[in-house]
């Protein structure tokens, strides 16, 4: 073990240099963080040399290059070994394209630090267009009451916000492998059945609604991978059942409608 902060951002790449550069450029000098950058078979992988010029601050960088494009989920899990092989006490995710907002890492270790009765920790995101638009903001589900039972309709967590305990994966394990376009929905779910989890109301980062996001190039297929979570955790209750649902019906509405639908939900800002 040779890690010396204690949070380790895990990050994907494929073919998104623009994105990865922006997103590095966010993390704020004075919020420690070690980055490591898994390069899932791209065209034109990332270097380390080039990764350290965009990013500030005294931190590691580890760069993890896959031999072939395995997909997010062997991506994600190659990453996590890499991290827990170095040492790390925590791990948080963000994704290409997407933005840290303020000294996130901070506020998100202060908490786990402080609660250690919790394994994961959320948080609230600002929506942008590829323009840099703001189009809403997301508070997730508060404590884990709350998110237990969000949990049967949606996942309670916005994957790229979160931060979690790497001794959890001794009960968690790693991203499963057979939810395509789910893996975080069902990661997650093994979190809330292992212990405490919980979300913060403060926004944790910028989230870019990009034509190329796994919800609208995989829509259908992240839709079905849903379901077959909710059949694994269904329990018979009222809850579960609107769940499934709400996701057969989701499955049936164009997207536009989905969106104008979140935008009169969260409220524009």
């Amino acid at each position: 073990m040779i890690a010396v902060g204690k949070v380790a951002v895990l990050i994907p790449h494929y073919n998104n240099l623009t994105g990865l550069k922006s997103t590095l450029a966010s993390f704020q000098p004075d919020d420690p963080a070690d980055v490591v950058v898994v390069d899932d078979g791209s065209r034109t992988p990332p270097n380390e040399a080039e990764l350290r010029t965009w990013v500030s601050g005294e931190r590691k960088i580890y760069l993890v290059l896959m031999s072939k494009n395995v997909g997010i989920e062997g991506a994600l899990n190659a990453g996590l070994h890499r991290i827990r092989e170095l040492g790390y006490d925590y791990i948080a995710r963000i994704d290409c394209g997407d933005a840290n907002v303020g000294r996130r890492f901070t506020i998100q270790r202060d908490f786990l630090d402080s609660h250690p009765d919790i394994n994961l920790v959320g948080g609230a995101a600002q929506f942008v267009d590829p323009s840099g638009a703001v189009l809403f903001v997301r508070t997730m589900p508060r404590d884990h009451a709350q998110i237990a039972d969000f949990m049967f309709a949606n996942s309670a967590f916005m994957h790229p916000a979160v931060m979690f305990r790497s001794r959890a994966l001794d009960q968690v394990g790693d991203y499963p492998t057979d939810f395509p376009a789910a893996e975080d929905y069902a990661f997650f779910w093994r979190f809330v059945e292992f212990g405490e989890v919980a979300n913060l109301p403060d926004v944790l980062i910028t989230y870019e609604v990009s034509p190329d996001s796994i919800s609208r190039s995989q829509r259908k297929e992240q839709l079905r991978s849903r379901l077959a979570v909710q059949g694994l955790h269904n329990d018979g209750s009222l809850r579960a059942w609107r769940g499934r649902v709400r996701t057969r019906a989701l499955m049936l509405a164009p997207v536009g409608i989905i969106d104008r639908l979140k935008s009169r939900r969260y409220g524009q800002p």
